[in-house]
């Protein structure tokens, strides 16, 4: 049985994600000056999907993407910044295989704790979640399956192996 909090959170208010549209677009075309605190208040407060579902009615209400509107220079670093959390939001999988991707990197370069940190978290937190798509997109970027990238990384580095078998198995459906 879903609790209240969990229901809630799945949901997505259509007609409010159109509102929050039309605010964050009159944040920004507002003057001359882009209002930050209305839109980091705003984007902050809703879900993952409320988030995608506001992204898309902004496309729908002004015929492009919010990223696209960020281009301009009158956003500077914040719509650099922002522009990185949407294509966080709108391609987590996206997202996580391009931090595969630099950990997997940083440690062929060197042993680098660091990158198996990385490639450790990413697995663990995301392997019920869309580590299916992550491993598409790592593997469509890199030319190397992320099995592969961990037996590289981790499981021929260490003598005993158990983390690289820990995380080969979270990479095997269930």
């Amino acid at each position: 049985m879903l609790r209240a909090c969990e229901f809630s959170r799945s949901r997505v208010d259509k007609s409010m994600a159109m509102c929050d549209a039309k605010t964050i677009y009159e944040a920004m075309e507002n003057g001359a000056c882009l209002d930050t605190a209305a839109i980091i208040s705003l984007l902050s407060g809703r879900s993952m999907e409320q988030l995608r579902s506001i992204l898309q009615c902004y496309k729908e209400l002004y015929g492009h993407d919010l990223s696209k509107s960020l281009r301009r220079e009158k956003f500077e670093e914040f719509g650099k910044d922002l522009k990185r959390v949407i294509k966080c939001v709108e391609y987590p999988h996206k997202h996580f295989a391009k931090q595969l991707r630099k950990a997997w990197s940083n440690g062929q370069r060197e042993s680098n704790v660091m990158a198996q940190e990385g490639l450790i978290r990413i697995v663990v937190t995301r392997h019920e979640i869309d580590m299916e798509e992550i491993e598409r997109a790592f593997c469509n970027k890199s030319g190397v399956s992320l099995e592969m990238a961990i037996h590289k990384e981790i499981k021929d580095k260490n003598r005993e192996g158990l983390m690289g078998d820990f995380l080969l198995a979270l990479l095997k459906p269930h």
